[in-house]
């Protein structure tokens, strides 16, 4: 509005939200409809939405609908649509740049227990790992043992793509952390679109 490029006429709202407990309690009003004049995304685009994604990612539509239906930061606020973006507040902010160095190891596909997820709302999405499992690797130059503790995913499609508790397979860029540990990287260019996270019970 500040810049005046917006059009009353179909403009959306895109909120940033600083936090995470304040992301917390506006999740919990929208999703028990505390308000009547918020509203979520009906049936019908929500089939169209999850069938654009599995034609543009590598994702069955059945893996599309299920992030879909967990998606309770877009819908309407009266007529107009609208999106939340949870952000980090500055006491959330635990690395500055510089701190650590990242390495490109190569591209592997796992399947691992997230372990835990609060920072999953975020963008970059971050999922701690328990039992990981290579499934698939291209792994450049001698790493050692390759032991993954997280994924971190820069592709906004899968914040919130997972509880902790659950099993998840995902393929990715493998990254060291200062050469002593290990993470999985989704939503790079190195893979083109061809990294993903998905819940392995849907296949």
């Amino acid at each position: 509005i500040l810049l005046g490029i917006h059009d009353p006429r179909f403009s959306d709202i895109d909120l940033i939200v600083y936090g995470l407990e304040n992301a917390r309690r506006l999740k919990a009003m929208i999703q028990e409809g505390r308000s009547e004049r918020f509203r979520p995304v009906g049936e019908e685009e929500r089939r169209a939405w999850s069938q654009n994604i599995a034609e543009r990612f590598p994702l069955t539509y059945g893996q599309a609908r299920y992030l879909a239906d967990r998606r309770w930061r877009y819908g309407y606020f009266g007529q107009r649509y609208f999106s939340l973006h949870p952000t980090r507040c500055d006491e959330e902010i635990r690395e500055g740049y510089g701190d650590h160095v990242y390495r490109d190891r190569g591209v592997v596909r796992i399947a691992a227990t997230v372990v835990e997820a609060s920072e999953s709302m975020f963008l970059p999405a971050i999922y701690r790992l328990g039992d990981v499992t290579i499934l698939e690797q291209e792994i450049e130059g001698s790493v050692g043992d390759v032991e993954i503790e997280e994924i971190v995913s820069y592709e906004g499609l899968y914040c919130e793509a997972a509880d902790a508790g659950d099993e998840i397979e995902a393929r990715g860029k493998l990254e060291s952390v200062d050469e002593r540990a290990f993470r999985l990287v989704v939503g790079t260019t190195r893979l083109q679109g061809g990294g993903y996270l998905r819940p392995r019970r849907l296949g």
